[in-house]
């Protein structure tokens, strides 16, 4: 990839882009909150090349756990329900890559299920041709938390946060420099028992905070904020700061490196 522009991985969490209490509920507003500040940046720092990835919210995750798809697929009606899951994910994508083409961001849709197989549960295959040459084009690919084929079980969840380990991992193999990456939700970072934001969390310090991960009211088949985290601290290993941010530090995060939220390095 002759890319040479700064590279950014942004999410835009579920937790951000839709109400996980309501299914299959987007929250508008804060679509349109982060596309205009991606349009502000993109205006004012040309220099940057951008990679997005949305979360399922309640798009994905309690569809998973009403088709009891987290061991995989074998009946009829699993079948139903890793068809119906593909589609409601795709659509709430398709919402928010509508939504930065409205603010005249060049953005195209990638479905994973097209790109990555599993093999129980492990990324088997990827195909990441078209993905690196949007980039270099100067194009902003929009990937987001999808159902996979698995040849062991026949499909698998395949999040946005494990997406982005992956890509950030074979780009390093390449030689593929990624500023940071951003993880936008809806709290600013990581909370403590007192709904205060840990600032700083490394793998030194990780063991301090394990009493704040607790299990929230909404429905999460990846993990929560506890594998968030690990995933950042995994892609920190790679030379890559992580951010994990709350929606309205986006633009002031992506040009100054000031936010609310919890730096994972």
């Amino acid at each position: 990839m002759k890319n040479d522009k700064k590279l950014v991985f942004i999410k835009f969490g579920g937790s951000v882009i839709t109400d996980k209490g309501k299914e299959e509920k987007a929250d508008n507003d804060s679509i349109k909150s982060l596309a205009k500040q991606l349009s502000d940046v993109k205006t004012k720092d040309q220099n940057l090349s951008i990679l997005v990835g949305t979360g399922a919210g309640s798009f994905g995750h309690i569809q998973v756990k009403k088709y009891k798809l987290e061991g995989g697929i074998s009946t009829e009606k699993q079948k139903l329900g890793f068809a119906l899951i593909e589609d409601s994910v795709s659509r709430l994508n398709q919402m928010v890559v509508a939504e930065l083409l409205k603010s005249r961001i060049s953005a195209v849709s990638m479905k994973p299920s097209s790109m990555f197989t599993t093999e129980s549960g492990s990324i088997k295959y990827f195909f990441l041709d078209a993905l690196l040459g949007f980039i270099n084009m100067g194009i902003t690919p929009v990937l987001y938390g999808d159902m996979v084929y698995d040849s062991q079980v026949g499909g698998a969840v395949l999040s946005t946060d494990r997406i982005f380990y992956e890509l950030a991992n074979i780009f390093s193999k390449q030689n593929i420099v990624i500023d940071r990456v951003v993880f936008c939700g809806s709290t600013n970072g990581v909370l403590d028992r007192n709904g205060k934001t840990i600032k700083k969390i490394t793998v030194k310090n990780l063991s301090e905070y394990s009493d704040v991960f607790f299990d929230n009211k909404f429905v999460d088949v990846t993990g929560g904020m506890k594998k968030k985290v690990m995933t950042a601290l995994w892609i920190s290993k790679l030379g890559i700061p992580c951010r994990i941010i709350g929606r309205d530090s986006l633009e002031s995060c992506l040009l100054e490196d000031k936010f609310e939220g919890t730096i994972i390095e």
